[in-house]
């Protein structure tokens, strides 16, 4: 049976992630003085990780893994089930914990995380 819900979370999430590596690709030197496109560029990381985090939501009630308190307990409760692995809950808790202090990460520091965080294409 096919999951409308999770994949439409899932375009979305590669809708925004390819939105934002455009916005960081135009011109990555002077990515870091243009506001705009580093505004850009947060809103859709965030847009994509509250997709994902709706996706463990959304599976959490599903497959009835427990209530999660936090944002964080989602990615527990989703590797404690099976559904992702240790290794992916470290990674997913650093880049929530990333999108939700956006707002008090420098441009640099911006600008270096999202360059070494993005995966091939």
């Amino acid at each position: 049976m096919t999951d409308d819900v999770l994949i439409n979370k899932a375009a979305a999430i590669e809708r925004c992630v390819a939105r934002a590596r455009e916005e960081y690709e135009a011109n990555p030197d002077g990515f870091v003085s243009d506001l705009t496109r580093q505004d850009a560029t947060i809103l859709n990381i965030q847009r994509a990780c509250e997709a994902a985090l709706d996706m463990g939501y959304y599976l959490i009630r599903r497959e009835r893994l427990g209530v999660p308190q936090s944002a964080r307990d989602v990615f527990s409760l989703l590797q404690q089930g099976g559904w992702i692995t240790r290794n992916w809950r470290a990674c997913s808790s650093g880049w929530w914990g990333f999108a939700i202090s956006r707002c008090t990460i420098t441009k640099a520091c911006i600008c270096q995380s999202w360059s070494a965080s993005l995966p091939a294409t």
